[in-house]
């Protein structure tokens, strides 16, 4: 009687540990998001794009390309290469790197803000959507 009493309340205490685990990664995830819309918002306004595609995932890599003069059509080459492991990874790595190269360029940066922007761009794109720098445009590219 007293072991059914205890695997009881241990599977209790274990679906309480797994939901708990589930809030927290939901609130994480929805922070991370968030982060990410402050950080684009600035940027996509100052090109001219609307703010708001930096809260949808997708259309938000859409912005980026606009920003940086690049096709539309890059957002796939970010994502789809995402499910091979390794190989998949590394060259969206590099169209991401080109991407944070146009983007750095279109606002008068160089190489070394463009590294910042892919090494650290939770410091780098709030510098760059909310400092004092504005947008060139197509000219610059």
């Amino acid at each position: 009687m007293k072991l059914e009493i205890i695997s009881s309340v241990a599977a209790r205490s274990a679906g309480n540990i797994v939901l708990i685990d589930l809030v927290s990664i939901l609130i994480v995830l929805v922070l991370g998001g968030l982060l990410g819309a402050f950080m684009f918002w600035g940027m996509f306004n100052k090109a001219g794009v609307p703010g708001w595609w930096s809260i949808i995932p997708i259309v938000g890599y859409m912005g980026v390309c606009r920003v940086a003069q690049r096709p539309t059509w890059w957002v796939i080459l970010l994502i789809v290469p995402e499910a091979i492991p390794l190989v998949g990874w590394a060259f969206s790595f590099v169209i991401w790197v080109m991407l944070c190269m146009g983007v750095s360029r279109i606002f008068g940066h160089g190489v070394a803000f463009a590294i910042g922007l892919t090494l650290l761009p939770i410091v780098f794109y709030p510098i760059l959507s909310y400092g004092s720098r504005q947008y060139l445009g197509p000219q610059v590219v």
